[in-house]
């Protein structure tokens, strides 16, 4: 998934969950992943929004200027089932959660069985690029398995969504981590050094007897002497000729400081990862200050533009020439983004009508409602106050 990273999910706590759904030991995370983890939990958290967002989304699809959304398979496809072990919501999750995260995209494949069609996000293919030619997609990988989709594919023939690199998430996002992981360790260093508990072992035993008495002593610290430490009870063993002494370390007030650099530090990494993705830093820590004005710019600069690669993209692959040409679109509806309250968008809602903008079964799509078929439901009204001096067109 992240390129440079092993696949891991991070809870808000900071706790790594490894593959198997047990904490994963901290030997198992490198270098670069402890410095950076907070940018990582950041950019998941940041990620969840954007997807969530889209998946609230109808994918409309448009064959001429004048028709309805169209509801045939291609639509069922984009906004019902993809393929029979995905719905729908989890397709978009895996298909945007890889390409927001991978430079190369994310590959959707479509797969005809007869006289119908599935849709498959492939977890690996090998790209072969070709100026001015198709480019062919080879070795793509279905559900873990090569057997589903066993031949060679053009680029014509697949859906291919690079958000990473189209927004440029993904160079800001690994520009800003270089800067951090020295930065990172530092302070977690400090905040350690500061809130360690030491301790120094005095013996009178001469170190003279050769590598049996270092074993011994060697056994003894860890058999003894570490379950002591670590432990919150425990008894230690202390022979003749061994003392142990407690250091003292920094300060309340220094270790107090230093843990809010830390605090800091990781403030500071979550709107750096909010500022590489568009995002309002508020939406991270869940502010809900002047929710409107951060709704809108969520919107306009998080989602929209993963809503248009994913137009653009499914437009030119589902539609004509000449269906482009009769008005045919693909629309990702995000106006069912944001909590629709009925009675809080009445007024809203009969200006809209009133003003031949929108027609009461487009509106009742916006509130969450269903169309209803009867006569007048698809007319464009107008009322008086919105008509000519004249009363006429």
């Amino acid at each position: 998934m992240a390129s440079g990273f092993r696949r891991f999910a991070i809870d808000f706590l900071g706790n790594v969950i490894g593959d198997g759904g047990e904490p994963a030991k901290a030997a198992d995370l490198t270098e670069s992943e402890e410095r950076c983890r907070w940018m990582e939990v950041a950019r998941a958290v940041l990620e969840s929004y954007v997807i969530s967002a889209i998946q609230m989304c109808d994918i409309r699809i448009y064959r001429s200027a004048d028709a309805a959304a169209s509801a045939d398979h291609d639509a069922w496809l984009w906004n019902v089932s993809p393929n029979p072990n995905q719905s729908r919501a989890d397709f978009l999750a895996a298909v945007l959660h890889d390409a927001m995260r991978s430079e190369r995209g994310a590959l959707v494949v479509p797969v005809r069985r007869g006289r119908t069609t599935h849709l498959y996000h492939a977890d690996g293919f090998a790209l072969e690029e070709r100026p001015g030619q198709p480019n062919l997609y080879t070795c793509v990988s279905i559900e873990g398995s090569t057997t589903v989709a066993k031949r060679t594919y053009r680029a014509d023939e697949v859906y291919h969504f690079a958000l990473g690199t189209c927004p440029g998430w993904q160079r800001l996002f690994e520009l800003a981590k270089t800067q951090y992981q020295e930065l990172g360790s530092y302070a977690h260093d400090a905040f350690r050094d500061s809130t360690a508990t030491r301790y120094k072992l005095r013996t009178e035993v001469p170190l003279t007897q050769g590598g049996k008495q270092m074993d011994a002593i060697a056994a003894y610290l860890d058999t003894s002497m570490k379950p002591f430490v670590r432990g919150q009870r425990g008894v230690l063993p202390v022979y003749k000729g061994f003392d142990l002494e407690r250091l003292q370390g920094a300060s309340n007030a220094a270790s107090w400081r230093r843990s809010e650099d830390v605090i800091a530090l990781r403030q500071d990494m979550f709107d750096t990862v909010a500022a590489c993705m568009r995002i309002p830093t508020s939406m991270i820590y869940g502010n809900t200050n002047n929710f409107e004005s951060v709704m809108t710019s969520f919107l306009t600069f998080g989602v929209d533009p993963v809503a248009r690669v994913l137009e653009d993209e499914i437009a030119r692959k589902t539609l004509t020439e000449q269906q482009w040409a009769d008005g045919g679109d693909v629309v990702v509806d995000t106006t069912m983004v944001k909590h629709v309250e009925l009675f809080d968008v009445a007024d809203s809602i009969e200006k809209l009508v009133g003003s031949s903008v929108d027609n009461p079964n487009e509106i009742r799509a916006f509130t969450r409602q269903r169309r209803v078929d009867r006569p007048g439901m698809d007319d464009y009204q107008r009322t008086k106050n919105h008509e000519g001096v004249g009363g006429g067109e």
